[in-house]
């Protein structure tokens, strides 16, 4: 059996990363996106690494030092924790591929397996990115001994495998409860956002408050922080023993998540593919009636189709929106704390003057993180030459996406500007501009998601994940989005311009020329050019 993991391990992780595409294809195409598609991902982890690696600096730099290996375990699991959930259920409990893999000569152990590998895998290159240049910067201060790096070698080996069992039965029992309801897609979407959220909120409260610590303090705080620590997740405070010399905690730092995830697989292993259909099962009732039939523009025909198909996946519901509903939450907070408080808590209070000028662009980036065109066009799949026959211009259904996803974000917008303007509490020539900027990056982001979809098209997958977290249109689109949001933010911290109010102009009119010629070139794309 080892041998068929293996074997559909491989198969999988090169479908997974476009691997086994660009080797076999003639297409030059294909060929230039997947080396622009890995220029973005080395950008994103150059992003990554000098993220984590500033972090872990920042809390030296504050005398808690000896906290550091511990609070990136913990964080690195809290965010495998959230990105596996996301994909556990559509990877794992997935029946497309399965159908085709239970014909060919593999026990389905194996296909179970495998499918875990994958995933596996994936969270521990992301592991990696995380806890490399953390623990990088940690070993420059602290000079620890040869043991420290055996024992996070094998915490970071071993840190995937708790977070991806708890996703996984999170996420079946989502797909359980909401299999059984009429609204199937709106019930999972509400219990998998409304799990994200408290998560993420959970996971901000995090962070220390070290103003007017003297080195007393500092000591007393370092112990109040590895103690909420270990509450929060155990297995941190246990990584955090192993490494002051405590073999029985590195015993359960290791055997605890191992057993836990071999007796989960195990378990499913037995019922996996009953599993699988009572999860995918879907209820009707056969009494449709014909009713009355009416003609409507097209645009809005057009419009209410990508309703339906945005509304058919809770991933795809809950990978687009989770930014804006962070972006309400930010804006909220601001509003209950006040920026001053803000700044305090996130340990900038030297920042302040300069916060109040950069918040229009902390606004926008939730909003810019996700874009529903960024896949819009992908997850039409098979589907495709539906759009292909119909006798409509590509304009008009290209305009339909790019309606829906304002019609999306908007209310969004609208509630997160309002609750800004509440807390920060601007001056009138700067409330405009409060509007006016994250809404110029926002329509830029949707713009932009739609071009990245038609320059990376993935119509053939096998699961949704694979476009909506996995595709090249999403990875490219986030990434131009970020860049977007940071580099007029970082100039406006360097450059102190003499008058914001012009520089903010200046920058909004510059994302408008930009997303101008994106929507031009895209309103001149033929739709049938899009190949498969």
């Amino acid at each position: 059996m080892i041998k068929q993991v293996l074997t559909l391990s491989k198969v999988q992780l090169k479908s997974l990363f476009g691997i086994n595409e660009v080797l076999h294809t003639k297409d030059k195409k294909k060929k230039q996106s997947f080396a622009l598609l890995s220029v973005a991902y080395v950008l994103v982890i150059l992003m990554a690494i000098s993220y984590v690696g500033g972090l872990a600096y920042g809390y030296h730099y504050l005398g808690l030092g000896d906290i550091v290996p511990m609070y990136l375990y913990t964080i690195l699991s809290i965010l495998m924790l959230v990105l596996s959930f996301f994909k556990a259920g559509s990877v794992l409990f997935s029946m497309k591929s399965y159908d085709i893999m239970v014909s060919l000569p593999v026990t389905k152990s194996a296909i179970l397996i495998s499918r875990f590998v994958t995933m596996y895998v994936t969270n521990l290159l992301f592991s990696l990115i995380v806890m490399i240049p953390g623990l990088a910067v940690h070993i420059w201060f602290a000079k620890p001994g040869i043991s420290f790096y055996i024992i996070s070698l094998m915490a970071v080996l071993f840190a995937p495998l708790l977070p991806l069992t708890i996703s996984s039965i999170l996420g079946a029992l989502i797909k359980g409860i909401s299999s059984r309801m009429k609204n199937k897609t709106l019930v999972e979407t509400f219990l998998t956002v409304g799990l994200v959220v408290v998560i993420m909120v959970g996971s901000f409260r995090m962070g220390p408050k070290t103003e007017n610590l003297d080195m007393e303090a500092l000591k007393e705080l370092i112990g109040t922080l590895t103690s909420a620590l270990g509450n929060i997740f155990p297995p941190a405070l246990w990584y955090h023993q192993a490494l002051q010399g405590s073999i029985l905690h590195f015993v359960l730092l290791l055997g605890i998540p191992a057993l836990i995830f071999t007796l989960f697989v195990w378990i499913l292993s037995k019922r996996f593919t009953e599993i699988c259909t009572g999860l995918n099962a879907t209820y009707a009732k056969h009494n449709y009636k014909l009713g009355e039939l009416k003609a409507e523009h097209v645009l809005l025909s057009l419009f209410k189709k990508e309703m339906k198909l945005y509304f058919s996946s809770s991933l795809y519901v809950t990978n687009s929106g989770i930014g804006y509903i962070l972006a309400v939450l930010l804006a909220g907070a601001i509003a209950v704390m006040g920026v001053d408080s803000l700044a305090e808590f996130m340990e900038m209070p030297m920042f302040l003057p300069l916060i109040h000028k950069v918040l229009p662009f902390v606004l926008a980036m939730p909003l810019c993180m996700m874009s529903t065109s960024a896949c819009t066009v992908s997850m039409e799949g098979k589907t495709f030459w539906q759009l292909q026959v119909l006798p409509v211009k590509a304009k008009d259904i290209y305009n339909a996406k790019l309606l829906w996803n304002l019609a999306i974000a908007a209310p969004f917008y609208l509630i997160s500007v309002v609750l800004m303007l509440i807390g920060a509490k601007p001056a009138l020539s700067d409330a405009l501009h409060y509007f006016l900027i994250p809404l110029v990056l926002l329509a830029y982001c949707i713009v932009l998601g739609l071009a990245c979809n038609l320059w990376f098209p993935k119509l053939n997958w096998d699961n949704e994940a694979q476009v909506v977290k996995q595709g090249a249109a999403v990875l490219v689109s986030m990434l131009g989005g970020v860049i977007a949001v940071i580099v007029p933010a970082v100039l406006a911290i360097a450059l102190q311009p003499a008058s914001y109010a012009v520089y903010y102009f200046v920058v909004e009119a510059v994302i408008l020329v930009i997303t101008g010629v994106l929507y031009y070139s895209i309103t001149k794309k033929e739709l049938i050019t899009i190949s498969r």
